[in-house]
């Protein structure tokens, strides 16, 4: 989020914003003039945050169920564009981030967060079992944009300049092996 520095005033989007975790934050640095529009593709995320959002007293966001890939805004809405942890669950995470180009006013800032490389990951020991068990092309998906410079070059792509990129390694803490298998799984 600090990457975005998004401040008072501005209007901001989070894409894939699942239960709030950023866009309430947000909401509250861009108060008292700013606006934050959650999208997400589950009506149950969006619930979820909207009831969070209430709770809060927050009373300058906007959530809407809506797909990144096809985001239902006119060009030039917003100030600052964030997804994190979202693009790995898009099917085309390239459309997505040219929907995110689109919507971005000039001089604007996009930020996303996305997963390293799967090797990294600290759940690598699991992936050879899972392989070995589930067909799936999620996986693969997860982790493909935190491969080398894939990320920077799918921005690129998109129209934007002046990208820059930062690696850091965090280490998820859960309370016993059940909540990191629900997290996992």
């Amino acid at each position: 989020m600090s990457e975005a520095d998004p401040v008072p005033g501005e209007k901001v989007m989070d894409i894939s914003c699942g239960t709030g975790l950023i866009t309430l934050p947000v909401a509250k640095l861009v108060e008292p003039d700013g606006m934050v529009t959650g999208i997400d593709l589950s009506e149950g995320m969006i619930k979820e945050a909207q009831s969070r959002a209430i709770d809060q007293k927050l009373n300058n966001i906007y959530f809407k169920r809506g797909d990144a890939e096809a985001l239902d805004f006119p060009d030039n809405s917003f100030d600052v564009v964030i997804c994190s942890l979202g693009l790995m669950y898009v099917p085309h995470p390239g459309q997505a981030i040219k929907e995110m180009y689109r919507i971005l006013k000039s001089g604007g800032r996009a930020v996303a967060l996305v997963w390293g490389e799967r090797r990294n990951c600290g759940w690598a020991e699991i992936f050879p079992i899972t392989d070995r068990r589930v067909r799936s092309d999620v996986c693969p998906l997860f982790f493909q944009l935190g491969t080398g410079n894939a990320l920077s070059k799918t921005f690129q792509g998109a129209g934007f300049q002046d990208i820059t990129s930062h690696r850091f390694s965090y280490n998820l803490h859960f309370r016993d092996d059940k909540q990191a298998c629900v997290v996992f799984f």
